[in-house]
């Protein structure tokens, strides 16, 4: 509204007050903005910002991307008045061993593509007697 206002040659106004409760939470797509500070095996810290205006939220446990590897992704949600994260790293999705990914794919979609290689004339239609 502030853009269309200054196209129109008004003065711009001011962006409206957004409650703290109307978002749930927010992410960082990169690591600038927060460090993940390992305290040995049993847990962290999460510093989010810099200098006396930092936020720190303690974690449990440790991230399971192995010892070398860095997360490079966060997202923080509040719940009942907590803050949770989840860290992420980029290009590696989890996956069970036991699931055959592309045969679910298959199965799921093959109906879907036949239908539409029959549409456009790349699958013959079944003979009817």
């Amino acid at each position: 509204m502030a853009f269309r206002r200054v196209k129109a040659g008004q003065t711009p106004g001011f962006p409206r007050f957004k409650a703290a409760k109307r978002f749930s939470g927010f992410a960082y797509p990169d690591p600038a903005g927060w460090k993940l500070m390992e305290h040995g095996g049993s847990g962290a810290t999460l510093r989010l910002g810099s200098g006396k205006d930092a936020m720190s939220i303690r974690a449990r446990g440790r991230h399971r991307f192995g010892p070398s590897a860095r997360p490079n992704d966060i997202t923080l949600t509040r719940k009942n008045g907590a803050w949770f994260y989840a860290m992420l790293r980029t290009g590696t999705h989890y996956q069970d061993k036991s699931v055959d990914y592309e045969a679910l794919s298959v199965a799921r979609n093959a109906p879907r593509w036949i239908k539409m290689l029959k549409k456009h004339g790349f699958m013959d239609q079944p003979a009817t007697t």
